[in-house]
């Protein structure tokens, strides 16, 4: 017999004892208390989640674009590594950026491709110096937006690799070296390593990575930046356009094409910690709702880019979820939470089926999506 929950609560009652929950310590023991009287199942058919887009579509429109590429980019052996700058008003910080670069000691052949995005303020003026010493490769391009940015830096794939760096951060010395030596003795398609955080003219070390080869993409941290990229890897794809969050690209449709990555022990990125940070998401506005429409677009993408789901890649999603709706919390509107449960519910049905993630930690939450349990789900996002 199915068993069925004690009572279904009330949406804003709901919301009011999760939020106690949430503040109480042993937060696991909470949740397996609380499971059995929290259920609320609701449609994710195709009716309910047009009528959810529809929604949603009211609060802030998706208007961006997929990853796929209509045309393959030009490739050229310029360099062992391209690393890609792209750079908005930012001549506060591009000079230190630059340097931190151009310093690197490496037995590799670098190549430095920076995309001015329309900038307004000095930035032209420092990145013309730099490209007229004949420092960087400078692409000028009207304000299009991080992707654009970087998008039109991977129109031509100049380098074996490929390593992003923001405008605002910095690269350690070494950096480039020890990614490349890695990927070239262990044949990785992409190689991460430990960050740095610079708050206030200090450096403070972020999460130590082992040294490691592994199959196991999941060990990877989900920024595009620091990470030293096989080129191959951007041949059938590029970042969403139009959308805020566009990083999530590599979540759906890099790491789940890769054979083999690893990390290194050593710091290899700084990033620089500031409120104008371009890193930094427009919490509590309606642009927050590109965390959903990116998502949603990159799992579409990625069944035309012929990823097959798996467990692995079922535990992430679940942690991009968790993101998203901690996002979306921000812009407190209870009828939109409500109905991107809905959409990403039935998105998340039709992608990933019957399965469940390999994190057993994430299960909770992968059965409520699977099952439409919209009181479960919003329990275990809370306390998981």
């Amino acid at each position: 017999m199915k068993r069925r929950a004690l009572f279904q609560p009330h949406a804003a009652t709901l919301h009011r004892v999760l939020a106690l929950a949430a503040r109480c310590p042993g937060r696991p023991a909470v949740r397996r208390l609380m499971q059995p009287f929290f259920h609320s199942l609701v449609a994710t058919g195709a009716a309910a989640a047009g009528a959810a887009r529809r929604l949603l579509e009211s609060v802030s429109p998706d208007r961006g674009g997929s990853c796929l590429r209509a045309a393959p980019p030009h490739v050229a052996e310029a360099a062992d590594v391209q690393v890609i700058v792209a750079a908005y008003n930012a001549e506060a910080y591009i000079d230190d950026c630059l340097r931190s670069i151009l310093a690197q000691r490496t037995r590799y052949s670098v190549e430095v491709t920076v995309v001015d995005d329309g900038s307004t303020d000095a930035t032209p003026a420092l990145l013309a110096r730099h490209a007229a010493a004949g420092l960087i490769r400078l692409v000028t391009q009207a304000n299009g937006g991080p992707s654009a940015a970087r998008n039109a830096a991977l129109g031509e794939l100049r380098g074996r690799y490929v390593l992003f760096v923001d405008s605002d951060d910095l690269l350690p010395e070494g950096a480039v070296e020890h990614l490349t030596a890695t990927a070239e003795r262990t044949g990785a398609d992409i190689v991460d390593g430990t960050f740095l955080h610079l708050r206030g003219g200090r450096r403070e070390t972020g999460r130590v990575l082992p040294d490691a080869v592994t199959t196991d993409w999941t060990v990877l941290q989900g920024f595009a930046c620091g990470k030293l990229v096989r080129r191959e890897l951007f041949f059938k794809v590029q970042f969403p356009k139009g959308y805020h969050f566009e990083d999530t690209l590599y979540l759906y449709a890099i790491f789940p094409r890769c054979r083999c990555v690893a990390t290194v022990s050593e710091p290899v990125y700084v990033y620089r910690d500031h409120a104008s940070s371009s890193s930094h998401a427009p919490l509590g506005s309606p642009a927050v709702m590109d965390a959903l429409w990116v998502t949603l677009r990159l799992l579409a993408d990625a069944q035309r880019l012929g990823i097959r789901p798996d467990g692995r890649l079922f535990s992430a999603c679940c942690r991009d979820v968790r993101s998203t709706f901690l996002r979306l919390a921000t812009l407190r509107n209870a009828a939109a939470t409500r109905a991107a449960f809905v959409l990403l519910s039935a998105h998340v049905q039709a992608f990933f089926g019957p399965m469940l993630p390999d994190d057993g930690r994430e299960r909770p939450l992968a059965r409520a999506l699977l099952r439409g349990d919209y009181a479960a789900f919003l329990l275990h996002r809370r306390l998981g």
